[in-house]
């Protein structure tokens, strides 16, 4: 994944930035991982339901700096990249996807571009 100062879920309208408040210790806590070159990564699969087994895997990396980010949505092996906006299979991960980006925003991770 490419890291841009802006990014978005492909086949979404809406753009995201690291929000101005947003410190190495903030994405710890939210659970980003740092790598052994300083890049924070998060991974988090999106289910409808709690007990499904199917599920898309949500990928957010960061770079060492906090300043630039990339954001994609994957199959549960990370492998395939997917455009759940487009796929009438995929239209049921929609909600649940955009609920952890708008708790993102709310725990000041990210911030939507106008």
């Amino acid at each position: 994944m490419a890291l841009k100062d802006q990014a978005q879920v492909p086949g979404s309208n809406i753009s995201y930035q690291l929000h101005p408040d947003c410190k190495k210790y903030t994405l710890r806590d939210y659970g980003f991982q740092e790598s052994k070159q300083g890049n924070f990564d998060y991974s988090r699969p999106i289910k409808v339901h709690f007990k499904d087994k199917q599920s898309v895997l949500l990928k957010v990396q960061v770079d060492k700096n906090v300043e630039k980010l990339a954001i994609n949505v994957t199959n549960e092996n990370g492998l395939q990249s997917l455009n759940i906006y487009k796929s009438d299979k995929l239209q049921q991960f929609v909600a649940p996807l955009e609920a952890v980006l708008e708790d993102m925003v709310a725990e000041k991770v990210l911030a939507p571009v106008d």
